[in-house]
């Protein structure tokens, strides 16, 4: 068989060097299994940048002189190709017949998984597997190596459009051979997948970086950087954090994108780095990723709505009162402070400047139950009664003691501003005909001047009693209610207990037949007499069987 397969061997060459017979040449070296190196002696060219470029540029400007070389490269494309499939189908092999520790000398976990999902895709099956059977998996590899490389190399010749899938899955192509020829031919999206591929994400991202700055280039701006960032692995954090500067120096409302990335926020460890490193670069951003997390992830930490709140407050006092933005931040300080209920209110009432930010102060105190400070800042500070009456309907609960005097509370601060001895203004009398019934009466008379004149009061008088006669007249049907159904019940007790059930000697228990005698029985709904034990036993089997 070796001396057939050298004849064969010396065949297919000759036809390939003098025949140039490149179809019958390569249908003979696909037949033997032969090491493929022999094959890739008959191209020395591969082994020369320059003599690749030139190749490369012969095709493009269509030289004859190449025509031949060209030509058996074609076929020297498919003959690699399905060298790749069986060293492929080799490695399946001794990766399953071996265990993970042997497997773990000479191949990471990620390659391993690698080149088994590919094979499951592939539905390869061992029992087919007749290629290389003499390699072991070093030497699969090395192998692989060579069969790679000289493929990349073929396809920069012949179509290099094909360069970017071959980096872009699972390879052993030579990473310094097919650095220089993409640098050579100006491929950096290529290099970037060759990087990638091979783990040197800072080269891959410092190419990224350099042609992100040049706006004539195809990679210009932050995108392909954000997408690059956006599939390393969490292991790869800090490469993230690193990397991720220079998007929010240069393109702040795009780098969120990096860090609302589900695989980066996912934690709260990784939470609180990304915040702390967003705070060091820009409170700006930092502001949108704590809305993002609290908002949309509903986090719930203390320190991050206690952050929020304190940034917003920087910003707006980073603006000047005129400015459109100021407002809006305002707004999304008193939103968040109506909101969330995860903050410190007196830390955040701590870092309030004195003499401003009113309505943001009475949020605050609403939330530390300061209620009546709260109402005095709108009707005081902010003259805006109105808001004072609103605060009071939001927040008046009759079974909480904090604010069930709300309404109360509010017209004494009213009545501070009137003069002694004044008669009642009309915005008093005005709430206390509206919210009268949320106010005791006694409490109401204990506040008013004795000069008060009680016509003045007659609406609110009219509106109170009748609430009373409306709470006087639901308990009397309740009473009413509770009556009937006791005299139900009595009855139907009455009724239980004048029925009477003879036992006389014969009597027997329906279930066990046995004489009732003096043992314990009760009726069941048949009229019939049953041993309270029988009864009980009867029950517990019907629960199991349930």
């Amino acid at each position: 068989i070796i001396e057939i397969t050298r004849i064969r061997s010396l065949e297919a060459k000759n036809l390939f060097t003098k025949e140039k017979d490149y179809e019958r040449a390569f249908g003979i070296f696909l037949s033997l299994e032969i090491d493929p190196n022999e094959i890739l002696q008959l191209y020395p060219m591969l082994n020369s940048t320059e003599e690749i470029i030139a190749l490369k540029n012969s095709k493009d400007n269509k030289d004859e002189k190449s025509f031949d070389t060209l030509k058996s490269i074609n076929y020297l494309i498919h003959y690699l190709t399905e060298q790749r499939s069986r060293l492929t189908k080799q490695r399946l092999y001794l990766l399953t017949i071996q265990n993970r520790s042997s497997m773990s000398k000479s191949l990471s976990n990620s390659t391993i998984n690698s080149y088994l999902s590919t094979a499951a895709a592939s539905e390869i099956s061992l029992s087919t597997i007749v290629y290389y059977r003499q390699l072991s998996l070093p030497d699969v590899e090395a192998l692989s190596n060579i069969i790679d490389t000289a493929l990349f190399k073929v396809y920069i010749i012949i179509n290099d459009a094909l360069v970017g899938p071959l980096l872009r899955v699972q390879n052993n192509c030579d990473m310094d051979v097919c650095e220089v020829l993409l640098k050579s031919q100006n491929k950096y999206s290529e290099l970037i997948d060759l990087y990638r591929g091979k783990n040197y994400h800072k080269k891959a991202l410092d190419i990224l970086i350099s042609k992100g700055e040049l706006p004539e280039e195809s990679m210009y701006g932050p995108y392909h950087i954000i997408t690059y960032l956006q599939k390393l692995n969490k292991t790869d954090f800090n490469l993230v954090l690193e990397y991720s500067v220079w998007v929010i120096k240069n393109y702040p409302e795009e780098s969120l994108e990096i860090f609302t990335y589900e695989k980066f926020s996912s934690d709260e460890i990784s939470r609180d780095i990304i915040v702390d490193h967003l705070e060091k670069h820009s409170k700006d951003v930092c502001i949108k990723y704590l809305s993002y997390i609290i908002n949309r992830l509903n986090d719930t930490k203390s320190e991050n709505h206690n952050k929020l709140a304190t940034f917003y407050l920087k910003k707006i006092l980073s603006l000047n009162e005129e400015d459109e933005e100021r407002k809006q931040y305002e707004e999304k300080l008193k939103v968040f402070l109506e909101k969330s209920t995860y903050y410190n209110p007196k830390f955040i009432l701590s870092q309030l400047p004195k003499h401003s930010f009113y309505e943001v102060r009475a949020i605050l105190l609403s939330h530390i139950g300061e209620h009546r400070k709260a109402l005095s800042i709108y009707f005081n500070e902010l003259n805006n009664p109105e808001m004072a009456e609103q605060y009071c309907i939001k927040y008046y609960n009759p079974d909480d003691e904090k604010v069930k005097n709300v309404f109360l509370t509010l017209i004494q601060i009213h009545m501070e501003k009137q003069k002694e001895g004044e008669e009642l203004s009309e915005k008093i009398l005005d709430l206390l005909n509206k919210y009268g019934t949320y106010i005791d009466a006694t409490k109401i008379m204990e506040i008013f001047p004795e000069s008060t004149k009680l016509n003045k009061l007659g609406i609110y008088f009219e509106k109170f009693f009748q609430e009373l006669m409306n709470r006087k007249h639901n308990q009397k049907i309740i009473y009413n209610l509770l009556k009937s159904e006791q005299l139900q019940v009595r009855e139907e007790l009455m009724n239980n207990q004048s029925q009477s059930i003879a036992i006389t000697e014969e009597r027997v228990c329906r279930k066990c037949l046995k004489r009732i005698g003096t043992s314990v029985f009760v009726k069941d709904s048949h009229n019939s007499v049953i041993h309270y034990g029988c009864m009980k036993s009867q029950k517990k089997k019907s629960t199991i069987i349930n």
